[in-house]
């Protein structure tokens, strides 16, 4: 298993992943939010 353990994320890049779509979702501006599709 310890072969293949680098191709899983760890904490670190989890977290690091969630504070990123964090700080995404608070300074995206909401009116370009509404007008993307899918946003």
């Amino acid at each position: 298993m310890n072969t293949y353990a680098h191709l899983w994320p760890t904490a670190e890049d989890r977290t690091r992943t969630a504070a990123s779509g964090l700080f995404a979702a608070a300074t995206t501006d909401p009116a370009t939010a509404r007008r993307r599709p899918g946003g």
